[in-house]
């Protein structure tokens, strides 16, 4: 079981103090008990972290035991996932006072929202709980973002700032039986969380963090993708589930987006079919490539191993001509997208002749 709580926070800021002597480096929680504090010599640093994560199997069997604080409790569940797993989450929910529903607006006189589903679930569940002002606990069932962790909602296309969770609660069982290409997904957003990063101003924790994600799925990735095709849960998948969902989310809490996520907009425009974690780590190869940074030899055999986008074939782009690119290009410039994240001006014919050299890698 992995379970993140206030110690631990603590634990790590402890680590993190004597390893680079930082002196004047203190630690404080929120009464919110939703984010962190830094104080460092006269600077002081907001740091949003969700306030316990929980990771272990069999876990929304024993759902009861993550809720017994809360008097009212409605559950926004997707209607599929309910379908899949009505048993399990009937029996696990003993206490009185909860309520079922299926549509965000049906919430009504709630202590908490638990959210049960994909990232759309996730999105409704922490806006819901904004608007209420109520506690937020996400149980996701799909491996395929960083989206649990994060203090972002996605609402009719705009991003809100919606806190982080209360708590969020990952059963791997239930993470093991998603389709193995929300797995590989998930690999491909989280991977762009150190890259992106690094357009920010980042303290040293998230900074440690963002390294940790991006170490985590390069060692790991590769064996856990091959432990799921033969059905086993083991140290590996463990390992890269919490830096898909937890680490990554953490770090992009606290940082942002860049080139990569800007563009991956932009192919939405045209890729129906293609997967949010696709999209971003193909554009990760662009945005490196832009920035002329020699780790996009190592993405892309690592790319090829783990079965994520190189080509534009490979996002379902066939004989595109630099007209129907530049539409593209537009679109992830816009001023709702982080393209200006970059650490240098990008031109769109910059963002095209960098798709073109990536889509001509042998």
């Amino acid at each position: 079981m992995r379970c993140v709580n206030r110690k631990a926070k603590c634990l790590i800021f402890n680590f993190i103090r004597k390893k680079w002597k930082l002196e004047l480096f203190t630690c404080l929680l929120s009464s919110s008990k939703k984010k962190w504090y830094i104080i460092s010599g006269d600077q002081l640093m907001e740091m949003k972290s969700v306030s316990q994560y929980i990771q272990k199997t069999g876990l929304l069997s024993h759902l009861d035991e993550y809720l017994f604080e809360y008097d009212k409790v409605s559950i926004l569940v997707d209607t599929n996932i309910y379908n899949r797993y009505q048993k399990v989450i009937y029996n696990a929910l003993k206490q009185q006072h909860i309520d079922l529903v299926f549509q965000s607006e049906d919430i009504q006189n709630s202590d908490v929202v638990v959210g049960i589903g994909g990232g759309s679930i996730m999105d409704q569940a922490k806006y819901a709980a904004k608007q209420r002002h109520i506690d937020c606990i996400l149980i996701p069932t799909s491996p395929a973002t960083d989206a649990p962790c994060t203090s972002i909602a996605v609402v009719e296309g705009k991003y809100i700032e919606c806190g982080c969770p209360k708590k969020v609660l990952v059963d791997e069982q239930i993470m093991a039986m998603a389709p193995l290409r929300f797995f590989v997904c998930g690999i491909g957003d989280a991977l762009t969380t150190y890259f992106e990063a690094q357009h920010y101003d980042l303290s040293v924790s998230v900074e440690c963090l963002s390294r940790v994600c991006l170490d985590t799925l390069l060692t790991y990735g590769l064996q856990a993708k091959k432990d799921l095709e033969e059905g086993l849960l083991t140290s590996a998948v463990s390992k890269c589930l919490e830096a898909i969902i937890y680490i990554s989310g953490s770090v992009f809490s606290n940082s942002g987006s860049s080139a990569a996520h800007a563009l991956s907009y932009g192919f939405q425009e045209i890729c129906k079919d293609v997967m949010h974690g696709e999209l971003t780590a193909f554009s990760l190869l662009v945005q490196l490539c832009i920035e002329n940074d020699e780790r996009i030899h190592e993405l892309r055999s690592f790319y090829q191993a783990v079965g994520l986008p190189c080509h534009l074939k490979d996002i379902g782009i066939q004989d595109i001509c630099d007209e129907e690119l530049m539409k593209v290009i537009e679109k992830s410039m816009s001023e709702q997208y982080t393209m200006r994240k970059m650490p240098m001006i990008v031109q769109k014919e910059d963002l095209l002749e960098a798709i073109r050299v990536v889509d001509a890698f042998e």
